[in-house]
């Protein structure tokens, strides 16, 4: 039995024993007394139910175990029991089953002996599911259950179809990333309950759970029942939407209506239950758990969602996986004028077609050098999420009747509709309601998605309860400098920019109902205007071309007074840049558009536009973009060789302004001259940071940053040969030649022995070892074995990133816990089994980089590294995360820094005591 059988068989328990569970907690709820007097326990009760015959013998465990909590064996008891009945079931009787057309094996009871002895029909999911299990004479273990989906959804002409079968059949999976909730966790949600708004309801949230649960969407069971469930996470409820791209593909299509062929009209066919209509796999259902307000004699109930619950971020996604695939065959059979017959839906649908209509003026269609609308009828359908949104015109190749039952059929072809032999709860995919306030019927203005369309004036408008509501709202806001609406209006000041803003917002309001927006204003169309403009110190001017006439050219120059304002060479003290000039001349360029042509609802574009001329949200993803370029450029080095190319560079620009020149060095004839004096410079301790004589290699480093920063910005390296590219110059490799033989040979640096460490250890094991000499010791052993340098760790002036206390980690087993927040009795060289340091802007600057490791040493040895990582966390207890690795506490306890300083006389005096073999 595989993982996907067992998600079967904890479905068939969920599904088994809801109704019962259902039926105890109504007959709670609705008891005018204390239900404890009334009822008897969970447990007893059920367990009354299960030898009564009122639950199916297949049920999956013991159900007595249902009210104390006994489900730690649920699934082992299961496999035996499943496994069992598999031997044999060539022992049971043959039934024909009502309301299937296959042959079945039970290996319990059948669902007549059921009838007989309890003298009702077995309880049934919504979807017509009986609840009791049947072998299927293959042996396979199924339900006697109808999904949602429909019989051939995987054999759909869509490349979706089988992701949508394996959802149906399987459930939608739930993926969570984070950490399995502990006991203590569960039981700290379960004390804190739920929010504070939802116990003011709970008579409402107990009905509506109750409602659920007989539509077969929730199941409600005691948290005592579920609490040691392997997955179970418990949350309140809440959820939030947010339209996406589907009203700007509603304007688009709207816009390029064809008129010659008649008035748009659009319809809206909304679905019923949305997300109910798709299972979560079994064990998702336990992530998803949901706390419910305690209710007076009930155990905390605690509600577990069968289908795609709201709130749950990934249920739009599923769904709209169902929805946008229907939406996907609907426009297919709509372009090819596929011709379908009546729905049994349609005469509701067309209730009141054509009745309303849409009363603005209809707006001409301006001229252009284009074509603005399609050359066929328009017959589109949008979704989103669960409101599917057709628009359409009426042509003889395909009638408006036709498109809409086309959708109908679609729908159907995923979500089935109702049978005979469903459950009386169960709706169809179809919302009816909606069908029977002409949400379905065809109009030429529509309500969709919170506006008011004009199909065929190409307008949108708000409703008249949301200008209202505004209205008011900015009402009472205008009367107030600080307002307290929400947490962040109650610390942001109305600004005047901010007030004008909102005036200029209700002034729109006021006039929306008689002037709606027009299509035309928020779908950029075909450019009518062409034009360019430029400007400059001197002036600014521009052409336009506009269809039909002839062509606008400008030209205005500007006043003595801003030309004295323009910064220049000549005037840093200026105020004026030239993209403020770029700017005003853009404006100044449309206002004399706006002059000589008609511009109200055209669409315009200015052919030179640099980014002082580009809109404000354009420029700031624009800038945004660029940042993260630098930031890339950057993080291909680490930060230790970005912070001194910065370094380098400011001290490029102090010498350029020494030598009264250009850092880009643009009026230069020779750039070579300057930057080979530069290194000259560097390399004699004039303007090296140490102030003193360096060598070659870093003279060259110096220049070779200010030539990278020269190669950043577009310009051309000043070592580069102009005459020969890709080539260095020649003056600048002889000068390195020449710098190479000046230089002594390099001195190379012995590494740490390793028995130097061991004679470190032993000398702080001494019980005379002072603190300082113990905490030195550790840190030998952590830069030992992390290649830490101590000059760039230990505590010294310009130490940018050292290690701090939560960036040490520990394994005890399979857990994982960091230095500040791992607990004081599990510091322990017996318990801890892996240890390691997390490199975050250190050495290569990968982020979260972590590297450790295990007990290589024993556990008494105080020279293994792992030991060294625990003693040091054990001793600096009272240090917070961010207390960095290099601090230790001294007898007195005052908190003290181990510098490089006291690392070499230690070191030194460390060498000193090993005894000479």
């Amino acid at each position: 039995m595989g993982v996907s059988q067992q998600d079967r068989a904890l479905k068939r328990f969920l599904f088994g024993i809801y109704s019962q569970i259902d039926c105890y907690f109504e007959r709670l709820v609705r008891s005018g007394t204390n239900a404890e007097e009334n009822l008897p326990d969970l447990g007893t009760y059920m367990e009354t139910c299960y030898h009564g015959g009122s639950l199916p013998e297949s049920n999956l465990f013991v159900v007595a175990k249902v009210g104390h909590g006994g489900t730690g064996d649920k699934f082992e008891s299961l496999l035996k029991r499943e496994k069992e009945r598999a031997q044999k079931k060539s022992l049971g009787k043959s039934v024909k089953n009502p309301d299937m057309n296959e042959e079945h094996r039970y290996t319990g009871r059948t669902t007549t002996e059921l009838i007989k002895r309890t003298g009702e029909q077995p309880p049934k999911h919504a979807n017509g599911k009986e609840l009791c299990l049947i072998w299927h004479t293959k042996g396979e273990c199924k339900e006697n259950c109808e999904h949602d989906a429909a019989p051939d959804i995987d054999k759909l002409p869509h490349p979706a179809a089988p992701m949508l079968h394996r959802v149906m059949k399987n459930g939608a999976p739930v993926v969570v990333h984070s950490e399995p909730w502990s006991q203590s966790q569960l039981d700290m949600r379960v004390a804190r309950g739920c929010h504070s708004s939802a116990n003011e309801f709970k008579e409402f949230l107990m009905e509506e759970f109750l409602d659920f649960g007989r539509k077969g969407f929730w199941i409600l069971l005691p948290y005592d029942a579920i609490k040691d469930e392997k997955g179970l996470c418990l949350s309140p409820i809440e959820g939030a939407m947010q339209f996406g791209m589907a009203p700007l593909r509603i304007c688009e299509a709207l816009m390029k209506a064809n008129p010659d062929y008649g008035p748009v009209y659009m319809y809206k066919n909304g679905m019923s239950d949305g997300f109910y209509c798709i299972q979560l796999s079994t064990t998702g259902a336990l992530k998803l758990g949901v706390i419910l307000p305690r209710f007076e004699g009930l155990p905390q109930l605690v509600a577990l969602p069968l289908v795609l619950p709201m709130g749950w971020t990934e249920s739009p996604p599923w769904f709209c996986a169902f929805t946008e695939t229907v939406a996907d065959l609907t426009n297919v059979d709509l372009q090819q004028n596929k011709r379908v017959p009546p729905h049994p839906l349609g005469r509701a649908a067309a209730i009141t077609d054509f009745e309303v209509r849409d009363t603005q003026v209809v707006r001409p269609i301006p001229k252009s050098h284009q074509p603005l609308t399609y050359q066929r009828p328009l017959k589109k359908m949008e979704v989103f999420v669960d409101d599917f949104v057709g628009m359409g015109q009426d042509h003889p190749s395909n009638p408006l009747t036709n498109q809409r039952a086309v959708l109908s059929h679609n729908i159907d072809k995923v979500f089935r509709p109702n049978r005979p032999t469903d459950n009386q709860w169960r709706k169809e995919p179809q919302s009816q309601s909606k069908m029977a306030k002409g949400d379905a019927s065809w109009h030429t203005v529509k309500e969709a998605l919170g506006w008011n369309w004009g199909a065929t004036t190409k307008t949108l408008q708000l409703k008249e309860k949301q200008v209202s509501k505004a209205l008011s709202l900015l009402g009472e806001v205008l009367d107030c400098k600080r307002v307290s609406l929400k947490q962040w209006q109650q610390v942001v000041r109305l600004t005047p920019e901010v007030r004008e803003q909102l005036e200029i917002f209700q002034d729109f309001l006021h006039g929306h109902a008689k002037r709606p927006t027009t299509l035309e204003e928020l779908v950029p169309g075909v450019d009518l205007h062409v034009g360019s403009c430029d400007a400059a110190k001197l002036g600014r001017g521009g052409v336009w071309f506009t269809d039909g006439a002839e062509a606008i050219v400008w030209r205005e120059p500007y006043q003595e007074a801003v030309k004295k304002e323009v910064i220049s060479d000549h005037n840093l003290t200026g105020k004026l840049t030239n993209s403020d000039l770029e700017l005003e001349g853009t404006v100044l360029h449309h206002f004399v558009l706006g002059k000589t042509a008609q511009v109200e609802g055209r669409t315009t574009y200015t052919g030179y536009q640099l980014l002082a001329t580009v809109q404000d949200a354009e420029r700031r993803e624009l800038l945004d973009d660029i940042r993260a370029v630098e930031l890339g450029i950057e993080r291909g080095v680490c930060p230790s060789r970005v912070a001194k190319a910065h370094s380098v560079w400011t001290t490029w620009v102090a010498f350029c302004d020494s030598l009264t020149l250009d850092p880009g060095l643009s009026a230069v004839d020779d750039p070579l001259l300057i930057i080979l004096l530069f290194g000259t410079q560097w390399r004699h301790g004039k303007i090296a940071p140490s102030k003193r004589q360096v060598r070659g290699r870093t003279a060259e480093d110096a220049m070779r940053q200010v030539g990278q920063a020269f190669s950043s910005l577009g310009l051309l390296d000043p070592r580069m040969n102009r005459y020969a590219p890709g080539t260095m110059d020649f003056c600048w490799t002889r000068l390195l030649k020449s710098w190479k033989k000046e230089d002594p040979a390099a001195q190379r640096v012995r590494p740490l022995p390793k028995s130097l460490l061991r004679q470190a250890s032993k000398l702080a094991s001494k019980p005379t070892s002072t603190h300082a000499a113990k905490a030195m010791n550790r840190l030998m052993w952590l830069g030992f074995f992390f290649l830490l340098r101590p000059g760039k760790f230990l505590s010294k002036a310009g130490t940018q990133f050292p290690f701090k206390v939560k960036q040490v980690f520990f394994r005890i087993n399979d857990a994982e816990f960091h230095g500040d927040v791992i607990p004081l009795c599990l510091l322990d060289t017996s318990l801890v089994t892996f240890a390691g340091l997390i490199f975050d802007k250190q050495k290569n600057a990968v982020p979260d980089k972590k590297i450790g490791l295990g007990m290589s040493f024993n556990g008494d040895n105080p020279t293994a590294t792992l030991i060294a990582i625990v003693r040091h966390l054990r001793q600096s207890q009272q240090t917070t995360g961010d207390t960095p690795l290099f601090t230790y506490y001294s007898e007195f306890g005052v908190p003290c820094n181990v510098t490089d300083q006291m690392m070499t006389k230690y070191l030194r005096a460390v060498a000193l005591s090993v005894e000479v073999d």
